[in-house]
């Protein structure tokens, strides 16, 4: 700014420090020979406050004999932004005195020539600049700036209310966890330590960023007062050709400050958040990683809908897994985060492998290769046995909370419980669809969970949890059935028998249905009485790894 050496209020940081209201102006050209004398006047067109010495001769010498002057009660109290001088910018010496219709700007007489020669409509400062203090244009230019003043104030308030949404958060989540703490031994002191650090970190890291949205929203609010008293002063010292240079230079940079505020209204959000505990700690607390978790809520998702979620999960602890081989079963222990490897003939404990989380469903690949999800990180994870070891191969991705998983005609196929949908993957572990809605638009699920498909038919099945009903879509993502029954509570894993019939069990019932895709029909598997139901097959012969036989059972 013009004012941030010369022409500056005296001992301003004092006077903010003290609330003083009063200040005074030094006279520019005796401020530069190191002398400090109070303003009494201002030259418009140097743009220089001057002493009364100076204020007195300033009209003397034939370069500054027209200059227009202002007494000490006319002169304003800063100096405009230098770019809004009369002075061309592009050409040293020369004034700006022409305007260009075509090209909505202002230059001076070399500007005009050698960028505006072909231009039909190029007018005098002295026409084109008459009254512009009345005209539309200005007081639209006024009026947007005011509007941005107003949504800068709003997006600051908005960031201090987020910050103190932000803190609420957090305390009501350690309070969560300090009630939690007294059901549970020393062991918990340790952990709430770390998620009190991860919510601490999370409210430095939103408060930091809201801080920096409200700075921002300050530095532009100022750069908008500047702006604005410059149009303020111009327009009390009937400076038109001045006022109309600055409407006109100010437009773009008026536009900037309109887009910064849409990026500072972008980003001036908290991410809420509370504290879910972990279901199972109170009797296993040794055998999990974390006390629970900190976890983002969606704007249309209440605390209470966060634990009803993590509320669904009757099979939790139950034991599950699939044949990889003729030779080798694996089977998931999802309470120890362990895979473990069993020799199906011998129904043999051979091996095990420690996971870094909780494995949740298992998928055979090729002989001896299988993947399984690991939904608190997100991951799907591929693994296989050589040599009677397990050992790990890769791992991938998805974004979201992989639960059902299963492989066929070379895809992955997963249920995601949140967000709620179904990717398919291809042999390189690359999403190469995701279904999420009907062609209505709605949401297809609420809670998937497990997943199988119908080679015959080319039907994706998921089981859904929390609508406690098994949806069928065709690979194209179409839906094409919804099976619900009254019986059923939550009927969860899947397994297809003979491309004839999908098997669901129920966990809360415990009992398995068959559905025939044929008929629709929905019945109570009498043959079989359940404990755990494998959605998985090999080499076409159906297998319930964990369900209880009863006497004329031939697929179990």
């Amino acid at each position: 700014m013009a004012d941030s050496v010369s022409g500056k209020v005296s001992d301003f940081k004092n006077q903010q420090n003290k609330d003083v209201k009063s200040y005074s102006l030094f006279c520019d050209l005796c401020y530069h020979d190191g002398e400090n004398k109070e303003a009494e006047g201002f030259c418009v067109e140097c743009q220089h406050y001057l002493c009364d010495h100076c204020f007195k001769y300033h009209c003397l010498p034939k370069p500054s004999r027209h200059h227009k002057l202002l007494g000490k009660s006319e002169m304003p109290k800063r100096k405009i932004d230098e770019s809004l001088s009369e002075t061309c910018s592009h050409h040293e010496g020369e004034t700006v005195k022409y305007y260009c219709k075509s090209h909505e700007t202002v230059g001076c007489n070399s500007c005009m020539i050698i960028h505006h020669k072909p231009c039909l409509e190029i007018c005098t400062l002295t026409y084109i600049a008459k009254n512009v203090e009345l005209s539309p244009a200005y007081k639209e230019f006024c009026t947007r700036m005011e509007t941005t003043k107003t949504n800068l104030e709003d997006q600051i308030k908005t960031a201090r209310a987020n910050i103190a949404i932000s803190r609420s958060c957090r305390e009501t989540a350690l309070s969560e966890i300090k009630m939690l703490q007294q059901k549970i031994n020393m062991q918990f002191e340790l952990q709430k330590q770390e998620l009190a650090k991860e919510a601490e970190e999370k409210e430095d890291n939103q408060a930091r960023k809201l801080k920096e949205v409200e700075d921002s929203a300050n530095d532009t609010k100022n750069v908008l007062a500047n702006m604005k008293e410059d149009f303020q002063i111009l327009e009390e010292t009937k400076q038109s050709k001045q006022l109309f240079i600055a409407l006109k230079k100010n437009q773009e940079k008026l536009k900037t400050l309109e887009e910064k505020v849409a990026n500072i209204q972008k980003e001036n959000n908290v991410d809420k958040y509370c504290f879910i505990p972990n279901k199972f700690l109170t009797s296993m607390l040794k055998n999990v990683n974390a006390l629970g978790e900190l976890y983002v809520q969606g704007e249309t998702e209440s605390e209470e809908d966060l634990k009803s979620f993590y509320g669904n999960y009757p099979e939790y602890g139950m034991p599950r897994g699939c044949p990889i081989s003729y030779e080798n079963v694996i089977i998931l222990d999802t309470i120890y985060n362990r895979v473990r490897l069993y020799a199906e003939d011998e129904q043999t404990f051979v091996t095990e492998k420690e996971l870094t989380s909780c494995p949740w469903d298992i998928t055979a690949i090729d002989e001896d290769q299988f993947a399984l999800t690991l939904p608190n990180e997100n991951k799907i994870k591929f693994m296989y046995v050589d040599d009677e070891d397990i050992k790990e191969k890769d791992e991938i991705s998805v974004g979201a909370r992989c639960e059902g998983i299963h492989f066929a005609d070379d895809k992955l196929y997963v249920a995601c419980s949140k967000p709620a949908q179904v990717l398919i993957l291809n042999s390189a572990g690359t999403i190469i669809k995701c279904d999420t809605k009907y062609q209505t638009g709605d949401q297809v699920f609420q809670q998937p969970a497990y997943i199988s498909f119908h080679d015959d038919k080319q039907l994706i099945c998921v089981s859904d949890r929390r609508a406690s009903c098994i949806v069928t879509i065709a690979t194209n993502g179409k839906v094409q059935n919804v099976f619900r029954n009254e019986d059923w509570k939550m009927p969860l894993t899947l397994t297809i028998n003979n491309n004839k019939e999908i098997y669901t069990s129920d966990f809360e019932k415990i009992n398995i249905f068959s559905i025939d895709l044929t008929s629709g029909e929905i019945d109570i598997d009498e043959k079989c009485l359940f404990v755990f139901c494998s959605s998985k097959r090999m080499n076409n012969s159906f297998h319930c790894i964990f369900g209880v036989p009863g006497e004329t059972d031939d697929d179990c």
